[in-house]
């Protein structure tokens, strides 16, 4: 359940990226102030870290009461030029979170802040900043070729083996990511709409109101096996995430 949490925590982190610039026009002094920020950031150091990513951390805990939110993250833009964020297993040594973060993003650039608001979705144009945002989601249909860390591509098995680990049972699974957006559409200027996904190429398939696919799309694959790395997401205006299917995601019980 921890897993699930600070993944879709994680998610929500992204999401919230626009309310957060939308509320401050002008600097503001960071919450924590004099304190380290936690999370091994790529490719920022710890001294070069914005202090709006540390805000929405808090933010997110504040209104989820999970603790820890971003303290085993990473976040940069790959080879490719996707804006990408990292979510790590609780405990996860700090060198694994740098030899990953470099194979990813390769070695340290210049600081710069990856973060920024939705500007379209399958809704059309978001608007000014501090507007309400729109979105579809969807499940990746297995098969469907997804990233990995260093390159390559393998099939989604989100559904075979989401399926395995919750008895079988997709509804019950489902939920809980449906039960996620639902909370935070209730705390956060952001609507969603669940939809199928047509099995469009990922992650450069926009969301689409026709095909239909989501502005989000959430796919799994083996990532790194268990512990590690639980999951990638990328930045608006792609949204998509790949979580690792060699996690335990589901609670004793298969629930």
């Amino acid at each position: 359940m921890e897993k699930r949490y600070r993944v879709l925590g994680s998610l929500a982190g992204l999401l919230l990226t626009g309310l957060t610039f939308a509320d401050s026009p002008s600097p503001r002094t960071p919450l924590l102030v004099n304190k380290p920020i936690t999370p091994a950031w790529a490719p920022l150091w710890d001294w070069e870290q914005p202090y709006s990513f540390d805000f929405q951390h808090r933010a997110i805990e504040s209104l989820t009461g999970v603790r820890g939110v971003g303290s085993c993250c990473a976040e940069g833009v790959t080879h490719d030029g996707y804006a990408l964020h990292l979510c790590f297993a609780p405990g996860t040594p700090p060198e694994y979170v740098e030899y990953i973060s470099r194979l990813i993003f390769g070695d340290f650039l210049p600081a710069y802040n990856a973060g920024t608001r939705w500007s379209s979705t399958s809704y059309g144009s978001t608007g000014s900043r501090g507007n309400p945002i729109r979105l579809r989601w969807s499940f990746v249909p297995d098969g469907v070729q997804l990233p990995g860390l260093s390159g390559g591509s393998a099939p989604s098995n989100l559904f075979s083996s989401m399926n395995s680990k919750f008895g079988g049972n997709t509804t019950l699974w489902q939920n809980q990511f449906r039960n996620s957006f639902a909370r935070w559409q209730q705390v956060a200027g952001v609507r969603y709409e669940e939809v199928s996904d047509d099995g469009a190429a990922f992650p450069n398939s926009g969301g689409s109101a026709t095909a239909p696919r989501g502005d989000v799309r959430i796919g799994a694959r083996n990532l790194d096996g268990a512990n590690g790395v639980l999951a990638f997401n990328y930045f608006p205006n792609t949204g998509d995430m790949v979580l690792d299917s060699s996690e335990s995601w589901q609670s004793s019980g298969g629930t």
